[in-house]
């Protein structure tokens, strides 16, 4: 009778050590998903705990040894498991911080975009600040240093003369100026204008019989932009507000568009694609300097709102930006690529919560993945008059 009671208590016990070792195993990280839906999920600390449990009094009849064996086994299980507890919840720990616990996407949709947007803004606004009060920064990091897609995009010979304030809140990636060919009499629109460097030194190219415009969603930015164009005292000079995908300007009334890395912070580009083709000229020319993709990153990284706003997050493919030109009606799409980052350019670049989640060749394969871009278009010419 003692024998079997105490059979009869190694196989409860065992059922309790398995619902006990799962909860300590995976009882912290349940989510949506099911218990445990942490990649990498190890089930050997459940398993030994459970054998334990089972070893120690299921035999402890039959032999003292088995007794210090399960102990044992016992022992090894709970310090698997809790283990176990611990590397899960660090792990979730980790991807939401890769998502950065802001809801970026977390509603899809419209609040995908709304998200994005206000994050943007947030970010950019507070670049125009620190330009204002004459401060360098970073739209990529948390850092106060320009990072390696927005240093030295500018010569001393183009900057002469410019307010201080107008280069500190400079957030491009590369030189539109170096693309876009100006010529006396045309008129400009710069999508995204920021602090309006690249606006001041298309107005001087064009000429007073041409017309330079900025466009902005971001206050602190356009009055940053007009105090810098007042200072400079260039006249023919328009800094509007509005958003690119929603362009405050009437049908072919535009020579040129240029942008500086600002077209990759939307998440609309098809629209906003449509609506250059729209403001554009019969025969007008888009000639912006972007952050394109060589190759696909991650969802993670695509929805960090800390690498969007950097610029990278979303990016588009070199195809992909083509293709998407020639949707609008664009002829004659280029990209070509002007920059390439390593390494040695990920500080201030890739916020730190990702470099250590993606480790260090996950970061250099992701800093691989993007490069500093021109990218050419036409709007084809009437044919027939």
């Amino acid at each position: 009778m003692k024998k079997y009671l105490a059979m009869l208590v190694g196989a409860i016990s065992t059922a309790a050590g398995a619902i006990f070792s799962a909860c300590v195993a995976c009882g912290p990280v349940c989510t949506s998903g099911g218990c445990c839906a942490v990649p990498g999920q190890s089930v050997v600390g459940p398993l030994v705990g459970v054998f334990g449990v089972g070893v120690s009094l299921f035999l402890h009849t039959y032999s003292p040894v088995f007794i210090v064996l399960g102990v044992a086994v016992l022992a090894t299980g709970a310090y698997l498991t809790v283990k176990d507890r611990a590397s899960k919840r660090e792990a979730v720990r980790r991807h939401n911080a890769m998502n950065e616990t802001k809801g970026c996407c977390s509603g899809g949709g419209n609040q995908c975009s709304e998200d994005i947007k206000s994050y943007v803004k947030e970010k950019y606004g507070q670049v125009a600040v620190n330009a204002a009060e004459r401060k360098e920064t970073s739209c990529c990091g948390e850092g106060t240093c320009k990072d390696a897609i927005t240093r030295d995009l500018y010569s001393e010979a183009e900057t002469a003369g410019l307010p201080v304030e107008a280069v500190l809140a400079s957030m491009g990636c590369a030189n539109p100026m170096a693309l876009a060919a100006l010529a006396p009499g045309e008129v400009v629109l710069d999508l995204g204008s920021g602090g309006g460097i690249d606006v001041l030194l298309s107005a001087k190219r064009v000429g007073p019989t041409g017309k330079a415009y900025g466009l902005d969603m971001t206050d602190e930015m356009l009055d940053l932009a007009r105090r810098n164009q007042r200072e400079a005292g260039i006249e023919n000079v328009e800094f509007l507000k509005g958003e690119i995908e929603s362009i405050p300007l009437p049908d072919e009334s535009v020579d040129v568009i240029i942008s500086n890395c600002v077209i990759n912070l939307s998440t609309d580009k098809d629209r906003v694609l449509a609506e250059a083709f729209r403001v554009l000229k019969p025969g007008g020319r888009f000639a912006v300097a972007d952050i394109v993709l060589t190759k696909p990153i991650s969802e993670a990284a695509q929805q960090h709102l800390a690498l969007w706003a950097g610029c990278v997050g979303g990016a588009l493919r070199m195809d992909e930006y083509k293709a998407k030109l020639a949707d609008a009606g664009f002829v004659g799409a280029e990209v070509e690529i002007v920059k390439t980052y390593s390494m040695e350019d990920a500080g201030g670049l890739i916020p730190d919560e990702v470099a250590r989640e993606l480790g260090k060749d996950g970061t250099a394969n992701l800093l691989g993945s993007f490069v500093s871009a021109f990218v050419r278009a036409a709007k084809p010419g009437r044919c027939c008059s």
